[in-house]
């Protein structure tokens, strides 16, 4: 519910133009000396023509604008960093035209017993720093607006204190001094802290009803109902047993002989299945923060093991599959034959799959066909990605310099999504150039897609195991 419904208005574009109407009215500039303005204000104008920065300035009263583009995971941990350092210099350029003179950049820190890493105060406090370069050196004043999150874990006001703290001098401070910037023309408002202590009151309440549902597991345990239940499954489980003659002792033992039984297809059909229907394991440790690679700013393996296309087709088991710890996952091969577009979407759009993938893992997609098909494909899947892998068996083996230019289209494609659209990958099939090829006509096809990538402004290669063998043999 917006802030427009809370107070009874109809959230509609008339609704906001009053607002603004009203709190921009004559008589401001004694109550404040500046206003923070959301983008869409901008476009707004009042009877006389003016836009809303006009209005304000006219007032004495300094426009300012919020500069960040919101949020996005940083590692395992859940934590976050803040996007929009990427198109920040020409949304300085054109916030300045507008009038404003004041920019503001949120940055969000986790505070527990565990957190923040030191990896994410040093990340956000370089994304700070770079950012009131920028924004200083487009004429506009900078504020950094540090929120740290503290509505997690139980520990005391002193803790706060102490990551608020770090924050402001160990981190942002180190972090500005090798960066030029005006210190006169920047702003850190404090951040408040507060003790978590009240939340122990929580957890000992969810405590309490787990007890309860724990008495009622009991009581059905000792009746008569539980007894037949509990002999039913004993009696299937000795079932399984002597009808296996090589089943182990142990459940995992029991799952690798069930798959073997049923056959190479259909026992990866079973395996998505049971990953939809949440039957699969949980790794419960997390991940060390050293295994993080990023070999690309904003494209982050949180580990270097990931689920590679062929398995999981349509995208239906991706939350269980990132709660196995696979760093990343890619769905696929979508196109050109493979898994219907459509059925992929429907999956990535599901609440929980958008949810784990914004904490635990990277999602890509492996895709394939004509231009035509991967510039459709890149305007479908592209907001729900974030590598975009081309398969090159589709595309002809014998012109390397459709391979780049088609290439160019897709990066171009995924820049005009928002946040800047998934990383373009080239994908080797191994029979590239073709079955027949010798050792050298493959060195020198992995040299020349290379130089493809390069030119296109991709961001790398996909080599699959097989044709690195081919390579080496």
């Amino acid at each position: 519910m917006s802030c427009l419904e809370a107070a009874g208005m109809e959230p509609n574009e008339e609704s906001r133009q009053r607002w603004r109407e009203f709190c921009y009215t004559n008589g401001l500039q004694p109550y404040c000396s500046a206003v923070v303005m959301e983008e869409e204000a901008l476009n707004y104008t009042d009877d006389a023509a003016r836009t809303l920065p006009q209005i304000l300035s006219d007032q004495g009263v300094v426009p300012a604008m919020r500069v960040d583009q919101g949020f996005v995971p940083l590692n395992s941990f859940g934590e976050k960093g803040t996007e929009g350092i990427v198109l920040l210099q020409e949304r300085c350029e054109d916030f300045y035209k507008s009038g404003v003179r004041i920019a503001k950049w949120r940055t969000q820190l986790e505070c527990n017993l565990e957190m923040p890493t030191d990896v994410a105060v040093w990340e956000n406090s370089d994304c700070i720093a770079r950012a009131a370069r920028i924004c200083q050196a487009n004429g506009l004043a900078f504020i950094a607006e540090v929120q740290t999150a503290q509505n997690t874990g139980s520990h005391s006001i002193e803790r706060t204190a102490y990551v608020c703290e770090k924050v402001s001098t160990w981190g942002m401070a180190g972090r500005f001094s090798s960066h030029r910037w005006t210190q006169s023309a920047a702003g850190l408002p404090p951040d408040m802290p507060e003790s978590m202590r009240r939340i122990m009151d929580d957890y000992e309440r969810r405590r309490a009803e787990e007890d309860a549902h724990q008495s009622a597991f009991w009581r059905l345990a000792n009746s008569s109902t539980g007894a037949l239940l509990g002999a039913a499954l004993a009696g299937a489980i000795l079932w399984l047993f002597y009808c296996l003659d090589d089943v182990s002792s142990s459940p995992q033992g029991l799952w690798a002989v069930l798959f073997r039984k049923l056959g190479e297809e259909s026992a990866s059909q079973v395996l998505v299945k049971a990953a939809r229907w949440r039957l699969l394991p949980r790794d419960l440790d997390k991940d060390d923060p050293y295994l993080m690679i990023e070999p690309h700013e904003g494209l982050k393996f949180y580990t270097p093991v990931g689920l590679g296309p062929g398995l999981d087709t349509c995208g239906e088991g991706l939350a269980a599959f990132f709660n196995l710890g696979f760093g990343f996952v890619e769905v696929g091969p979508v196109g050109a034959g493979g898994a219907k577009p459509e059925m992929v979407l429907q999956n990535l759009e599901r609440r929980d799959v958008s949810q784990q993938i914004a904490q635990l893992g990277l999602l890509g997609a492996s895709v394939g066909g004509s231009r035509e098909e991967l510039l459709s494909l890149m305007s479908l899947l592209g907001p729900k990605l974030q590598l975009f892998a081309v398969d090159l068996a589709a595309l002809p083996a014998n012109n390397r310099g459709e391979v780049a230019k088609i290439a160019k289209e897709l990066v171009l494609a995924a820049m005009q999504l928002p946040g800047g659209g998934p990383r373009i990958f080239l994908r080797l099939p191994a029979s590239w150039p073709d079955a027949s090829a010798s050792h050298e006509e493959r060195c020198r096809a992995v040299a020349e897609v290379a130089e493809a990538a390069r030119r296109s402004e991709a961001s790398g290669l996909i080599i699959c195991r097989v044709y690195c063998l081919n390579v080496l043999v």
